[in-house]
């Protein structure tokens, strides 16, 4: 009586099923922890004895639950977001932009063929954008 194997186990599932057992798996040891959500949720996690427990998670309502013996940590302040005028104010003088703008105007008109008018050059010199007029976070307003 003669076998043929072709290469193919028939029946056998591979990759479907797992023939290990846990007979010899030693499994972490795991904490219950109690989560209560502000909406009235409550509910516990199960964290490794090692692991860093977190003071708050997210509830499944979308709110922040915090620790049953946790205390709300402190909320850090909100940093001011900075315009880019700020940013721009913080690396360059007026006196500066005002050099760049006219070196950047003469170098368009000069590929036209024509140079820079002095009306204009006198204009850009005597025009200065006053206190209330630089833009803050405050009074930037979106047009839509």
């Amino acid at each position: 009586m003669s076998t043929s194997f072709d290469g193919n186990l028939r029946g056998s599932r591979l990759g479907m099923v797992s023939y290990e057992n846990d007979g010899n798996v030693d499994f972490a040891a795991r904490q219950p922890v109690r989560f209560n959500c502000p909406n009235g949720h409550e509910f516990s996690l199960p964290f490794a004895l090692e692991a860093e427990v977190p003071d708050t998670w997210d509830c499944r309502c979308g709110s922040e639950a915090l620790r049953q013996d946790a205390v709300w940590p402190d909320k850090a302040p909100a940093k001011v977001g900075r315009t880019h005028w700020a940013m721009l104010m913080e690396r360059r003088t007026l006196d500066d932009l005002e050099e760049l703008f006219l070196e950047r105007l003469a170098l368009l008109y000069e590929n036209r063929g024509t140079t820079l008018p002095a009306r204009i050059v006198e204009q850009v010199r005597n025009v200065r954008p006053s206190v209330e007029s630089t833009p803050t976070l405050t009074n930037v307003t979106r047009s839509a």
